[in-house]
């Protein structure tokens, strides 16, 4: 009971715009070399890489609206299209990007945040071409993903 009542505080002493800044500051600040080279992509491969950058960027995006969702259930939507409408006039890339988030939208609606592990079947079959060991990468890459919501789950106040 006590809880609720700090989480309902919580979420009246911050604004969409508020949680917006913070994590667009995160998002600038987030090394998606990680989990590139989770893929086993090669540092050569700059077509390859640019194009995980951008998938992980818009991961990036849901996994944050997941944290808003389990933090700020009742602004968490409002907050969300708030970010996403200032992401579609401020990005050049914005349709590519925009597309891709509602594809990882989809992709996490059914587990949320309990398991990354389609996702990531997702990225590996995207990115790896008939590697041997794409268990093995599914897993890491799973692992990585889980981490990067841990970061922003933690510093989204």
């Amino acid at each position: 009971m006590m809880q609720e009542s700090v989480n309902v505080e919580v979420c009246h002493s911050y604004d969409c715009s508020d949680l917006s800044d913070r994590f667009q500051l995160l998002l600038e600040g987030l090394d998606f070399h990680v989990l590139i080279d989770s893929l086993n992509i090669s540092r050569w491969n700059i077509f390859k890489r640019n194009k995980a950058k951008t998938e992980f960027f818009a991961l990036a995006v849901i996994l944050w609206k997941l944290a808003l969702e389990q933090s700020f259930p009742t602004i968490a939507e409002h907050c969300f299209e708030s970010f996403t409408e200032r992401l579609q006039s401020d990005m050049s890339q914005n349709k590519v990007i925009l597309e891709r988030i509602q594809v990882y939208n989809e992709i996490l609606s059914h587990k949320k945040n309990n398991d990354f592990y389609e996702v990531a079947t997702y990225l590996v079959d995207l990115f790896t071409l008939g590697d041997g060991d794409q268990k093995r990468y599914r897993l890491q890459v799973s692992l990585d993903i889980r981490k990067v919501y841990n970061i922003i789950f933690d510093r989204l106040i």
